[in-house]
């Protein structure tokens, strides 16, 4: 199983959707940096392909898949004693 650290996330801006994210994105071992939409980055955590982490306080947190009313599916980080997701306090990436 391939593991990412997270460095940023992209919102949607515009839509019924806005602040949504859309990208997650970072700098793989060889130092080249990687985006992926949203929904891949889902499929690969579902099929065990992939995982996904941000630091927080020199510590692993665990970005993890969230299904709301059996649809909606999106994906959150939230590490102890916080009570909001992490990744939307990552910064903006444009590429």
């Amino acid at each position: 199983m391939k593991r990412f650290q997270v460095l940023w996330a992209n919102k949607k801006t515009r839509g019924p959707f806005k602040g949504e994210l859309k990208h997650i994105g970072g700098i793989d071992s060889r130092g080249n940096s990687w985006v992926l939409p949203v929904h891949k980055a889902i499929e690969g955590i579902k099929g065990g392909r992939c995982e996904f982490y941000v630091l927080e306080d020199w510590q692993e947190i665990p970005v993890t898949v969230c299904t709301l009313n059996k649809s909606e599916t999106f994906l959150t980080s939230k590490g102890h004693g916080y009570l909001y997701n992490l990744l939307e306090e990552l910064p903006e990436y444009a590429f």
